[in-house]
């Protein structure tokens, strides 16, 4: 056990100097707030009492929890579309499916979209280039 204490106040510190450094450096800001998770997660192993340890456990899980939603709401992997309207506005019918299935040639899609990336929704913003 005091072996684990001096390697996990350094990765303690490595994490939270990655943090701040995020600030500065442009190339850290991909990793700004994991580093500070990992960070946290080591210092909430450090103190010698278990009500400390538990609620600082506690309070990188919820983080962690956070982020990890976050990454899915981002990438779109959590994004699932159904159609819930009454008549099924949204979804294909038998007869569209057995058109595009009798299709021999490829289909070309125009796709026209506005340069202000605030009024696209995120799931289109890869379409864009």
């Amino acid at each position: 056990m005091k072996a684990l204490k001096p390697a996990l106040m350094g990765i303690a510190a490595v994490g939270s100097l990655l943090f701040l450094l995020s600030f500065g450096v442009e190339v850290l800001e991909s990793i700004k707030w994991w580093s500070l998770l990992i960070g946290a997660a080591a210092l909430s192993l450090l103190p010698e009492s278990r009500v400390i340890r538990a609620a600082c456990g506690t309070a990188v899980l919820a983080a962690l929890i956070f982020f990890i939603v976050l990454l899915f709401e981002n990438t779109g992997a959590g994004r699932k579309n159904i159609d819930l309207t009454e008549d099924n506005r949204y979804t294909l019918t038998e007869g569209t499916k057995a058109i595009l299935g009798e299709l021999d040639d490829p289909v070309v899609i125009n796709y026209y979209v506005t340069r202000d990336l605030r009024s696209v929704p995120a799931d289109l913003k890869r379409y864009i280039p």
